[in-house]
């Protein structure tokens, strides 16, 4: 069973909550345990941002809960912003963003 990454009073990433809702629905196929473990890639037309949400490593348990790093980038141009994270799914099926902070190689 997949659920949804709730929003957040002020949207994760420093999107909007328009650009928000469509990385949101990126960032819960992306993160899924049982789906490909592959990059997801959203983008909103309105607004002509886009990203993509890449999972990293396996899906790890925090407190029963199923937990995954990813990495976002996020963009309309130059430069790009990179973010990585960490989204744990509770026991109500809904996804939470968590750790999110630039990143940096």
């Amino acid at each position: 069973m997949t659920g949804s990454v709730p929003a957040i009073p002020s949207a994760p990433m420093a999107l909007s909550p328009d650009d928000w809702s469509h990385a949101q629905a990126a960032l819960t196929r992306a993160l899924d345990p049982l789906g490909p473990a592959a990059p997801v890639v959203w983008d909103n037309p309105a607004t002509g941002l886009h990203g993509e949400i890449t999972p990293i490593g396996a899906v790890y348990d925090v407190e029963g809960q199923p937990c995954r790093a990813f990495l976002a980038q996020i963009g309309a141009g130059a430069p790009v912003r990179r973010l990585q994270g960490r989204g744990c799914r509770a026991a109500d099926g809904l996804w939470a963003v968590s750790d999110l902070k630039p990143f940096e190689t």
